[in-house]
């Protein structure tokens, strides 16, 4: 079963990408360049983290375009990127777990219009 915190990422993620605005596409894109990957653990969450990085800064560009096609295949990609990042990620200190929810979300919301982007939140623990 896919952890709540997860799941619920994978659908604010698309959410926000869904609804962003290609006026600040490439000042997003070079914020999300500059934002400091932590470092985890395990070689195992960082591998995963490295994984979400890739698929945001692939269809980040195409989802701020609204793009039904790109949009569909990112929640399917996201999805499985999740479910194989789940296991790796219960590996990590709640500390850890915490640091990763809040890296992640805010990775995801440097693609948004600053206007739209969603308030951050602490995420529920992974092994929820």
């Amino acid at each position: 079963m896919m952890s709540v915190a997860i799941a619920a990422m994978c659908i604010t993620t698309t959410t926000v990408m869904a609804n962003t605005n290609t006026e600040n596409l490439f000042q997003d894109q070079a914020k999300a360049a500059k934002l400091e990957t932590p470092k985890f653990s395990t070689a195992e969450a960082n591998k995963a983290v490295g994984e979400f990085k890739k698929l945001m800064d692939e269809y980040g560009p195409s989802l701020a375009k609204n793009d039904p096609a790109k949009s569909a295949e990112f929640g399917e990609k996201i999805q499985a990127w999740s479910v194989n990042a789940k296991e790796s990620m219960a590996k990590l200190s709640p500390e850890e777990q915490q640091k990763l929810g809040v890296f992640l979300d805010a990775y995801a919301q440097q693609y948004a219009a600053p206007s739209e982007a969603p308030a951050t939140t602490a995420p529920a623990s992974i092994t929820d």
